[in-house]
């Protein structure tokens, strides 16, 4: 039997991304093959589903959606920690039965380092209709990135990713998809410590946030001049909402 360890299942408005503003189920997976000190994931609480347990949640959280239903189909957007630890075809399956769009956001790191096959990954992600790659070091598996249509890249830039990787990565994206391939920068949100420090003040959180945002700004037109490419700059803007 398939277990998965879930963090969490809520119904929301994706805030980041290429589908920023659309309505969603998301399904948190626990666990991650890297440690990265802006995660917002709290990976030691989880609960055990199996399969089917894990359906039926979903479908329980998404009731309320049923009226954005007649306009378009909801998004299921698997999310972690790392998805491709857990993911299944099996799952990815399910949710489309249950007429739901099934994306991913991954660190596109999974095919040499999980414990899901590779084979399993290519097939999951096969039928996914949006697979966002949100790198976090400087490896990655370009098989994932073939089946990805949008590369989501933090800046400034983390875990040794630089300008030329960055690039290299694009010449990579979506080449088993067919459509449009999004390529976006995304302003790595200043964390407040977990507990009093004397040392952090909320001034210097506003500023380097600014200074963030600028950064990727000019990211964007150092790509589209020198390179060539359509990059958009879009924050996380559920956090500003005040949404989860």
């Amino acid at each position: 039997m398939i277990e998965y360890k879930v963090n969490d299942i809520f119904l929301s408005v994706q805030g980041e991304g290429p589908a920023v503003g659309h309505p969603a189920v998301f399904v948190r997976f626990s666990g991650c093959n890297m440690a990265c000190e802006f995660c917002d994931t709290e990976h030691e609480e989880f609960k055990i589903y199996s399969s089917q347990t894990l359906l039926s949640k979903i479908a329980e959280v998404s009731r309320p959606a049923n009226l954005w239903r007649t306009l378009r189909s909801i998004r299921c957007v698997l999310t972690g920690g790392e998805p491709l630890m857990q993911i299944q075809p099996l799952l990815i399956y399910d949710v489309i039965r249950a007429g739901l769009i099934p994306c991913v956001e991954t660190n596109g790191t999974m095919g040499a380092t999980g414990s899901t096959p590779p084979s399993l990954i290519s097939s999951a992600l096969h039928h996914c209709r949006e697979v966002v790659v949100s790198p976090k070091s400087n490896k990655y598996d370009r098989e994932i990135l073939h089946w990805a249509n949008c590369l989501k890249v933090l800046v400034p830039f983390v875990g040794g990713i630089t300008s030329e990787l960055v690039l290299e990565m694009t010449e990579h994206l979506g080449k088993h998809r067919a459509g449009e391939k999004h390529l976006i920068f995304q302003p790595l949100r200043p964390i407040p410590p977990k507990w009093p420090d004397d040392d952090w003040k909320e001034e210097n959180d506003a500023k380097t946030w600014r200074e963030n945002c600028a950064h990727a700004v000019f990211c964007a037109f150092q790509f589209g001049q020198e390179y060539g490419q359509t990059w958009r700059v879009i924050p996380q803007t559920h956090v500003y909402m005040e949404l989860r």
